[in-house]
């Protein structure tokens, strides 16, 4: 019988194991005011954090009572800032009850901020994964006016943000992206193929042209400067969602061109989507100031909700991208 020979190991000399650090999970933010959209809001970023598998952060802003604009009601007095606050409080207590009844287990916290609305929100952006906002903001009373400041937080918020708005198909099983050359335009595209991976839906990548000045000048019967240029927009559609065709092989993708102004048709196709995604800004437009004009109109067109990507997010698809 051979007898292992060798040295023993003890404790001592035991090598020791490295624990791996945690990537922190951003939250998705959602900002409440106690208004019907600011609901809406909720009800979808709990669906949201739930596929990102990432924690859900409430927030109410408590405004200065000095910033409120109170002049515009006359006769109503001017509220203490502990009212401001006990409706804060109020609104998130409302908010985290009406979570619970759909997401019982949801990982959920809540926190109230004073400042002004927008800047706060963007302020706190830039440590989350997403922003959702409600497209329009708290009347009566409390005058927190969170969804007036959509537009703001839309252009300005280091992450995506997404603007919650009624869906009119329910059963929609379809992500809209528009696409239209621009950088933001290709970072809408990442998040817009993240978004349709996620859920299991199909991804409309629609590009809408048009000329007004040329057909006053040359009419529709230029066909064949028109198929010059739809044959150019197709090799760049192409060419903006290749590398997103690649990485999501699961996704089913249609492109869609549209001789038609990008605001009409972007609109109609938010009638049969459940999400539509867009850059902050297109061709021509200020990084980081301005939203695009076909953006900022379908904050206030669209039939779906609608998220806004900027170009130089780093993390607006953590938690999603597998």
């Amino acid at each position: 019988m051979t007898r292992a020979t060798g040295t023993a190991r003890t404790p001592a000399t035991e090598p020791r194991l490295r624990a791996t650090p945690v990537p922190r999970r951003r939250p998705l933010v959602v900002g409440v005011d106690g208004s019907p959209t600011s609901r809406q809001a909720v009800t979808w970023a709990a669906e949201e954090a739930a596929r990102r598998s990432v924690p859900l952060e409430l927030v109410a802003v408590v405004p200065v009572p000095s910033l409120v604009p109170w002049t515009l009601l006359a006769g109503v007095p001017v509220p203490s800032e502990e009212a401001l606050e006990r409706a804060a409080a109020a609104h998130l207590a409302e908010a985290v009850a009406d979570l619970r009844a759909i997401r019982p287990d949801a990982d959920v916290s809540t926190r109230c901020v004073h400042g002004p609305p927008g800047p706060t929100l963007v302020d706190l952006s830039v440590d989350a994964s997403l922003l959702v906002v409600g497209h329009r903001g708290q009347g009566g009373f409390e005058q927190i006016l969170l969804g007036s400041v959509a537009a703001h937080v839309a252009s300005r918020s280091r992450c995506p943000v997404v603007v919650a708005r009624p869906l009119m198909d329910r059963t929609a099983p379809r992500v809209v992206v528009g696409i239209d050359g621009s950088a933001a335009s290709v970072a809408a595209a990442r998040f817009a193929f993240d978004a349709a991976s996620a859920r299991g839906h199909e991804l409309v990548a629609l590009h809408a042209w048009s000329d007004p000045g040329r057909h006053l000048v040359r009419g529709w019967a230029d066909a064949e400067w028109r198929r010059a240029v739809e044959t150019q927009a197709l090799i760049g559609l192409s060419e903006t969602l290749a590398g997103e065709r690649e990485a999501h092989p699961d996704v089913l993708v249609t492109q869609r061109l549209v001789h038609e102004h990008p605001i009409a048709a972007l609109a109609q196709a938010s009638t049969e989507a459940g999400l539509l995604v867009l850059g902050s800004h297109g061709v021509g437009a200020i990084a980081g100031v301005l939203l695009g004009s076909v953006t900022h109109e379908m904050l206030r067109l669209s039939r779906c909700p609608v998220a806004i990507v900027r170009p130089d997010e780093g993390h607006g698809s953590e938690g999603v991208r597998r």
